[in-house]
């Protein structure tokens, strides 16, 4: 069976986190463990590698054989609405090159919120493509991402850290959490030997 999703976004991206967080964390903190106090106790991906993806979320994907020939769709769908073939909302488009372009605009938005992953640039820019015809396959794709990746793993650069380019926002907005934590601990394990 092919299968198309239609909705091929950030938010539908999920890593298995049972490796790099190996006690599980609170669904409505996702900074503890019990949702109140204990912090996560977390591995580097790097170090548990590899690591495992997925693609959630199959509410509007369709399937069809795989002899099917000339699959398409019609109408807007999925939470990227920046595809240009879709942007009339009444166009017939092909599913598949819909997909393409809303994971390219996946690799962008990792490119413009991570530092050091602009190699990929050239695949994302394919990818998203204004005319569908243009776009990669989903195997033309996969095997320049490996090309990427090949050319990337012989340098330092495949064991160096990948931060979000607003790291030092983020880390203001993590940090204090954490500490505050931290000194709760510290003050009650004093009370308890007072």
């Amino acid at each position: 069976m092919l299968e198309f999703l239609r909705d091929m976004c950030w938010g539908n991206l999920m890593l298995d986190t049972s490796k790099t967080i190996p006690n599980g964390h609170h669904f409505s903190d996702w900074s503890t463990e019990d949702g109140l106090r204990k912090p996560i106790q977390w591995k580097e991906r790097w170090k548990v590698r590899p690591n495992q993806y997925h693609i959630i979320d199959f509410g509007i994907s369709v399937r069809c054989p795989p002899e099917a020939t000339g699959v398409v769709g019609f109408g807007v769908w999925g939470q990227d609405r920046s595809v240009p073939e879709m942007t009339g909302g009444t166009a017939v488009f092909d599913p598949f090159k819909t997909d393409i372009y809303q994971l390219g605009n996946v690799f962008k938005q990792c490119i413009e919120r991570y530092d050091g992953l602009g190699r990929f640039s050239p695949l994302a820019d394919w990818m998203t493509s204004k005319d569908p015809a243009a776009r990669p396959t989903i195997s033309e794709a996969v095997q320049m991402c490996k090309q990427v990746i090949r050319k990337t793993e012989r340098s330092w650069r495949m064991s160096k850290r990948i931060w979000r380019a607003d790291a030092s926002a983020y880390l203001q907005e993590a940090l204090p959490l954490k500490l505050k934590l931290m000194i709760e601990d510290i003050l009650a394990e004093i009370r308890a030997n007072n």
